[in-house]
């Protein structure tokens, strides 16, 4: 697979790729391929279930309100959910997730 790098991106502009690429939940890699895909097939801007101007890279553009919606409240419901759990409690001596990223890459 290729490589690309860019040099010297505005800072807001990375703020915006970042951010988008979370919002669907992509990485900034995932993000921007699909971003350059999507301009590469002549994909216009549309306009989301508000009546808001959008770029195209927001998925969820030209999708019926309702399912997007849908989608909205299953992952607020999944947060909500995920919130009432309280935080895990690690045991002593557990390695750090640093250490099972290294542990986890070396193995290759």
């Amino acid at each position: 697979m290729a490589t690309l790098q860019v040099r010297d991106l505005p800072q807001d502009l990375y703020e915006g790729l970042s951010l988008a690429a979370k919002s669907q939940h992509r990485s900034l890699a995932q993000q921007t391929a699909h971003i350059i895909q999507l301009y590469l097939q002549g994909a216009p801007e549309g306009v989301d279930g508000t009546g808001r101007r959008v770029p195209v890279w927001m998925d969820w553009v030209g999708e019926d309100p309702a399912v997007v919606a849908q989608r909205r409240e299953r992952r607020r419901r999944a947060f909500a959910e995920a919130d009432t759990l309280g935080p895990v409690n690690v045991p002593d001596g557990f390695p750090s997730a640093e250490e099972l990223v290294r542990a986890d890459r070396d193995a290759r």
